[in-house]
């Protein structure tokens, strides 16, 4: 394995774990208007809340993931799955102390397993795609 890509990738996992952060602020920042909360509670209490940060939060920040990760793979051409598991490693720590760190923590396990299992999804499919020859 190339030492080097692995120092990039968990350099710029950090980068990624503390721009999640801004993002999860921005996102929680933004308002709402009553009605569509209350549209969405009529459902299910808790899915206005999952619906939302899909939203607002998850859906940003997977497409961060995937233009870092696009970008990596077109310079840094990783040969292995680890370069992607370290690109995640930091932001996954992150969630995961954002978890423990929650009041409601159910609906935090609820949302943070969602948003962690998209960019799992995410890198698989990085990973399994083939490998395009540059000329």
């Amino acid at each position: 394995m190339n030492l080097k890509n692995n120092f990039i990738a968990v350099v710029l996992g950090c980068a990624f774990a503390a721009l999640a952060v801004v993002i999860a602020g921005f996102g929680a920042a933004i308002s709402i208007p009553a009605p569509l909360v209350q549209t969405l509670q009529q459902v299910s209490v808790g899915f206005d809340l999952l619906v939302l940060d899909s939203a607002l939060i998850t859906l940003p920040l997977l497409l961060v993931f995937a233009g870092l990760a696009f970008s990596c793979r077109k310079w840094l051409k990783p040969t292995h799955w680890v370069f992607y598991g370290l690109l995640l490693a930091p932001v996954l720590v992150v969630q995961a102390y954002a978890a423990l760190l929650a009041i409601d923590q159910a609906a935090a396990v609820a949302t943070i397993v969602l948003r962690v299992s998209l960019l799992l999804v995410c890198a698989y499919v990085l990973v399994r795609q083939p490998k395009v020859a540059v000329s």
